[in-house]
C-alpha cells in the first residue's frame, strides 16, 4: 500500500522538512499546490473510474441474482413436472395391474364364487354387495400400490443421485492429484 502512495509520500515529507527547518520558498509553496491538484485531479479520475466500475459490479450483481432466482424458479416447475409425470407414470403401472387383478377376480367371482353363494344363499344382491365391497376394495388396494411405486421410484432417484456425487468428489480428486503432479513436474 506504501508504494501506491510512494510519490505523494515523499513530496509531503520533503515538503514537511522545509516548513521544520523554515527553508521554504514561495516558488515551493506554488510547485506543492500544483503537485496537490496534480494528485487531486488523478484522485479524481480514479473514484470516477471506480464508480463506474461499482455501478457496472452491481448491474451485473442484479443480473445475476434475477437468473438465479428464475433458475430456481424454473427448477420447482421442472421437479413438479418430473414429479407428476413419476406419478403418472407409476399410477399407469398400478392401474395395469390392478386392471389385471380385476379382470381375474371378475372371471373368478362368475365362474365359481357367484355360483356358490347363489347355491348356498340364494340372493342375488348379495352378490352386487360382493362385487361392491371387492371394487372399493380394489380402488384402496390401488392407492396403496401406487404409493409403494412411487417410494420406491423415489429411492431411485435419490440413489441415482448420491451416485451422481460420489463420481463427481471422485473426479474432482482425480483432477486435483493430477493438477498437483502436473504442477510438481
Amino acid at each position: 500500500m506504501s508504494s501506491l502512495f510512494q510519490d505523494e509520500n515523499d513530496i509531503l515529507e520533503d515538503f514537511q522538512k522545509k516548513i521544520d527547518n523554515k527553508s521554504y520558498t514561495h516558488e515551493d509553496i506554488i510547485a506543492f499546490k500544483e503537485q496537490f491538484e496534480s494528485q487531486t485531479a488523478e484522485s479524481q479520475v480514479m473514484l470516477k473510474i471506480s464508480d463506474r466500475l461499482q455501478k457496472r459490479l452491481d448491474t451485473a450483481n442484479t443480473k445475476i441474482k434475477e437468473k438465479n432466482d428464475e433458475i430456481v424458479t424454473k427448477n420447482e416447475k421442472l421437479n413438479e413436472a418430473l414429479d407428476n409425470l413419476m406419478k403418472a407414470r407409476v399410477g399407469k403401472k398400478a392401474s395395469t395391474i390392478m386392471f389385471t387383478a380385476t379382470i381375474l377376480l371378475f372371471v373368478s367371482e362368475e365362474l365359481y364364487v357367484g355360483p356358490l353363494l347363489e347355491y348356498f344363499v340364494g340372493y342375488a344382491y348379495l352378490i352386487l354387495i360382493l362385487k361392491g365391497v371387492v371394487a372399493i376394495g380394489l380402488k384402496s388396494f390401488e392407492s396403496v400400490l401406487e404409493n409403494i411405486f412411487v417410494s420406491s421410484a423415489k429411492k431411485e432417484i435419490v440413489k441415482e443421485v448420491r451416485r451422481e456425487q460420489r463420481q463427481t468428489k471422485t473426479y474432482d480428486i482425480l483432477e486435483k492429484s493430477m493438477s498437483k503432479q502436473s504442477s510438481a513436474a
